[in-house]
């Protein structure tokens, strides 16, 4: 009698579950970054000096800029589960490296942490978000499916998103090599905007066009890369529906 009075969940409803676990499991990693950096914030961890002072005191006392490049990297990898004031991180390896070294410095470590984020969670997210969730990642796997490309290029440049990102990445079927390109892709124009902007950084305007370029560039380049891509497979397809009519043509008494 009881189960009579039961109303079965509408599909839309059931629909919906999936998704708002997804959306939980985006806030959750964003909460727990946010927690992280503003405790390492009320503590003065992340506080500008002491991040200058600690890498300018390695470059003085013998460590070079072979110590301060693997030292950017090392910070720019850990930033992944760590409060790393990342930006300023990557503007100061263009201060003591200069802008190529800063630029290599700074795309090796953001691209390690991308790496390291995507790797984890394709081997030990799956079977985590599955326990937590009681659901498979096939909500992931569709979100990356449609927005995926642009989301890793555009997230790049955004701290704590671009951690997110790499580990939903992880999560997905998308290959590694894909994955990686266009982490590069992203990564590749900040690099060079925050270590020309250390470089430069008497220049008090020197903080607007390379940062907006950073910003603007990876999204200009996706936009090609697909216009290109729908081009290309506009000529095959065009090619195929005219040869298509012209046989019809042909056999047409």
């Amino acid at each position: 009698m009881a189960g009579r009075g039961m109303r079965p969940e509408p599909a839309s409803g059931r629909a919906t579950r999936p998704a708002l676990k997804l959306l939980g499991l985006v806030v959750g990693l964003f909460s727990f970054l946010t927690v992280t950096y503003l405790v390492a914030e009320s503590y003065g961890w992340t506080a500008e000096r002491r991040v200058t002072a600690q890498i300018e005191s390695m470059a003085q006392h013998g460590f070079g800029r072979v110590g301060v490049g693997l030292a950017v990297v090392g910070l720019l990898v850990v930033d992944l589960v760590l409060p790393v004031p990342s930006s300023l991180v990557m503007t100061l390896a263009g201060r003591f490296l200069g802008v190529s070294g800063g630029f290599v410095c700074n795309v090796v470590g953001s691209l390690g942490a991308a790496a390291v984020g995507y790797v984890a969670c394709r081997r030990y997210g799956r079977g985590t978000f599955q326990r937590l969730f009681g659901t498979d990642t096939e909500h992931v796997e569709a979100l990356f499916e449609r927005f995926g490309p642009w989301v890793i290029v555009l997230s790049r440049p955004v701290p704590m998103l671009t951690e997110v990102v790499s580990c939903l990445a992880g999560l997905t079927d998308m290959a590694f090599k894909r994955f990686f390109a266009l982490s590069l892709l992203g990564t590749a124009p900040i690099s060079l905007a925050y270590a020309w902007l250390g470089r430069k950084a008497a220049d008090p305007m020197s903080l607007q066009w390379p940062l907006l370029i950073a910003f603007v560039l990876p999204g200009i380049g996706m936009a090609a890369v697909r216009l290109i891509s729908r081009n290309g497979a506009a000529g095959p397809r065009a090619h195929r529906e005219a040869t298509g009519a012209s046989t019809s043509d042909a056999s047409t008494p």
